[in-house]
């Protein structure tokens, strides 16, 4: 079978991308020049010209003879769309000579456009067009995977169905794509939502900058606050609720908010995902304000459910904000969050992780399996709410799951060369892969990682995007038989 790739195509959408990336520097490049940041503007202008310049070029060279894209095509798109955005993200950073190291301004930009609470600066001396443009970035990454990686690449026919079951194995186990995946109505509830906090936002004692930068950080569920000290700068309870509400409502499927515009409320009620993770974040708010009153970690009831609250939303949607330094507290509260950053948030959401639909699908093979070791002539299948789960889908779930925590543990290795101790070396990780940003550490509720060498800064960017992007969408590209002209994966 002869091996082809649709480059025209390919390159025509890497186009469209770079030029969305350019004109996306125009508010940042503003902020700057009314901030008095001459340095910076001009870095932005220069940086901005280059891709669009770039974008603009590729689409008019590439004109594609036909635009019919393979398994193969969309998945070199995807694979590649996240470390095209990272690098022309992070050309801001060096032209405008903030920084000399090319590394730590490609984990930035990577930490952005991945929606990852991550930094290598010092967000109190980053100047503010720098910090809206991770904003903005943090805020594209989440319309990214909403748009870009559930709309459009299912729109592309088969090809891109596959990508599109691969990121969502249960809810498409036995329904159209298309009578979900529909982008122009997930950016509208994106935008509506940002919208909306901003109003919201506008009622407490934070500026129109703050603000901003807030709104974007949240409804991506990336985390950004333009504060080192996090939400504590504020303490206010009304700011911490308005974050709490749009967090979990970004981190539940964007499939189900049009549905609750048509009136349908008893599916949503019935979506088995979203009961469940609800349920989790339940518990583990009452686990954590539990330990945290009765260790005397916190004085009253009262505190101990704020921040229990506050951070079991903060960890189970992967947006890793910080009121305090939650590394002294008790080791049953550090397990739990642990644990929700691993299951993350639902399925088609801005939140990162393994997603609670495949958790679901674990548990209940892991069901299944006991109850036939008692009875082994029964007959069982997996099935979530209202759906019956195939041995495909189940294949692909504990496939993608083994992969994680391999990865998550070989990462530890390499981490661990730069001496850090055991629990660092693994929530590094954990936070990489999840797209958390935070971990355990001296600087790990900053989410900093301005101390790491500059190679491990690289490798933790490839981390960040494999999280991303659910692992196999960028590690088939390393695949031998992906570049085999005789094999096909169409």
């Amino acid at each position: 079978m002869k091996f082809t790739l649709n480059f025209k195509y390919i390159f025509r959408i890497y186009g469209y991308i770079i030029l969305l990336i350019g004109l996306a520097m125009l508010p940042a490049f503003i902020t700057s020049w009314a901030y008095n940041e001459p340095d910076i503007s001009i870095g932005f202008l220069t940086s901005g010209l280059v891709a669009t310049t770039i974008g603009a070029l590729l689409i008019i060279v590439s004109q594609p003879q036909h635009h019919n894209l393979k398994a193969r095509d969309v998945y070199m798109i995807v694979g590649l769309a996240w470390p095209i955005m990272a690098f022309f993200g992070a050309l801001p950073y060096i032209v405008s000579g903030y920084t000399e190291s090319f590394a730590s301004a490609l984990f930035e930009s990577t930490a952005g456009f991945t929606t990852t609470t991550a930094t290598a600066f010092i967000v109190e001396v980053t100047p503010k067009g720098l910090l809206m443009w991770k904003a903005i970035c943090h805020w594209l990454g989440g319309l990214a995977i909403l748009v870009f990686l559930v709309g459009f690449l299912s729109a592309l026919g088969s090809g891109g169905n596959k990508i599109f079951s691969d990121e969502f194995p249960v809810l498409t186990s036995d329904k159209p794509i298309s009578k979900f995946a529909d982008s122009k109505r997930m950016f509208y509830v994106y935008l509506f939502f940002t919208v909306t906090e901003f109003i919201f936002l506008s009622f407490s004692e934070m500026n129109l900058f703050d603000n901003l930068v807030t709104t974007m950080g949240c409804v991506s569920t990336s985390g950004l606050f333009a504060h080192s000290s996090g939400i504590a700068y504020f303490d206010s309870i009304y700011i911490e609720a308005v974050i709490i509400v749009y967090t979990i409502l970004s981190a539940i499927s964007y499939t189900l908010y049009p549905m609750i515009a048509r009136g349908r409320f008893r599916e949503v009620l019935r979506n088995s995902e979203v009961k469940t993770y609800l349920t989790i974040l339940l518990v583990a708010i009452i686990i954590v304000a539990f330990n945290l009153f009765t260790t005397g970690t916190c004085e009253t009831i009262g505190d101990s459910l704020r921040y229990a609250a506050f951070y079991s939303a903060s960890f189970a949607t992967t947006s890793g904000y910080n009121v305090v330094d939650y590394g002294s507290w008790p080791t049953m509260c550090l397990v739990t969050f642990v644990i929700l950053m691993l299951i993350g948030g639902c399925t088609a959401s801005t939140s990162g992780s393994i997603k609670v639909a495949r958790i679901m699908v674990m548990v209940k093979l892991m069901t299944q399996t006991f109850y036939k070791r008692i009875h082994p002539h029964a007959v069982m299948d997996v099935q979530i709410g209202d759906t019956h789960v195939s041995s495909q889908v189940v294949a692909r779930v504990t496939s993608f799951i083994l992969s994680f925590f391999a990865i998550i543990l070989g990462s530890s290795v390499v981490v661990s060369l730069q001496g850090f101790d055991l629990s660092t070396n693994l929530s590094v990780v954990i936070a990489m892969m999840t797209n958390t940003g935070i971990y355990l550490g001296d600087f790990g509720a900053l989410g900093y990682f301005g101390i790491f060498s500059d190679g491990l800064q690289i490798f933790l960017a490839f981390l960040m995007i494999i999280g991303r992007l659910e692992i196999f969408s960028v590690l088939i590209l390393f695949s031998p038989s992906f570049w085999h002209p005789s094999r096909t994966i169409d």
